[in-house]
């Protein structure tokens, strides 16, 4: 856990969940207490890389609100926390994944960054998503590389880890929004919307003024049609109400066949749980309705020879 000082503590609750009786009684006084950042704990996240598979993990990963991700290992005496990078921004979440063997974590302009632990890209990384509003929590999964995102604006999204915005590559990376809340000042009603159109995510740093512009923007030659649709994707910035944030989220950790089962609790109270598969992105199937077969292409073209 992470303290207002800087300081991170670990316990030691192994005697407690397996209900074995210790003989001095129950300690609480903690096993490791590390001095790593400079201002406030806000994340902390083990990192589930042991050294070998039958042993426990040994290091955490911390972000703080002084901008810094620090790695610490517990094995060390003073655990020699490493600062894996800075940004000017404060630290709400961190999260491990497996897939990538990395750390993500939110950064400044709320963006969702990549940095890896591997040793041929360690501390190399990039942006994986992107939020309209300042994120809370970020899921990961040892399952499947989806990220989940929670954020201030009202939406809960998704995107994966794997494909990314890369400069100069034509390759779209989608973010798909799982439903969002909506509050209308006016009648005071807390709205759920689902069944959002996926959105484009593009690194807007490697976009010409020929490419394209950030969604929500017309360019300056726009119609009024074009300014109209523009002002249908912006969600407004930083004037979202406070009822309508979705502070947490998970993926459920342990059945292979439930690895798309994706709980989320917002700030009115409010607890969803959704089953994610490829049904809500209308992923046609395999064989599936328009599928084309192949033994009916080699029989039209075997006809046209004969002709």
């Amino acid at each position: 856990m992470g303290c207002s000082n800087g300081h991170i503590i670990a316990y030691n609750l192994k005697s407690c969940i397996q209900g074995t009786p210790d003989p001095q009684g129950l300690s609480v006084l903690p096993t490791h207490y590390i001095h790593v950042h400079q201002s406030r704990v806000q994340s902390v996240k083990w990192i589930r890389l042991p050294t070998e598979p039958d042993e426990d993990p040994h290091m955490v990963v911390s972000g703080g609100f002084d901008g810094h991700i620090y790695v610490t290992d517990l094995r060390h005496p003073g655990g020699m926390p490493v600062s894996m990078y800075r940004c000017r921004d404060v630290i709400q979440a961190v999260a491990f994944s497996a897939y990538g063997a990395g750390i993500i974590s939110n950064e400044h302009e709320n963006m969702i960054k990549y940095t890896g632990l591997h040793p041929l890209v360690l501390g190399r990384g990039h942006n994986v998503t992107e939020s309209r509003g300042p994120i809370w929590d970020i899921a990961t999964s040892d399952l499947h590389p989806q990220v989940a995102v929670a954020s201030s604006d009202g939406t809960l999204t998704i995107a994966n880890l794997l494909k990314y915005a890369r400069k100069g590559s034509a390759m779209p990376s989608f973010i798909h929004t799982v439903y969002r809340m909506d509050f209308n000042r006016r009648t005071n009603e807390l709205r759920m919307l689902d069944m959002l159109v996926p959105r484009d995510h593009k690194d807007y740093r490697h976009l010409s003024k020929t490419r394209g512009v950030p969604q929500g923007l017309a360019p300056a030659d726009a119609t009024a049609s074009q300014r109209a649709a523009a002002e249908r994707e912006r969600d407004g910035f930083g004037t979202w109400e406070p009822a309508i944030g979705i502070h947490c989220a998970a993926w459920q950790p342990t059945r292979l066949a439930q690895a798309g089962v994706l709980a989320s609790g917002t700030a009115s109270g409010l607890v969803r749980i959704d089953i994610l598969c490829e049904q809500l992105f209308n992923l046609r199937p395999q064989g599936g309705e328009g599928a084309v077969d192949d033994d009916d292409e080699e029989d039209d073209a075997d006809e046209a020879d004969d002709a």
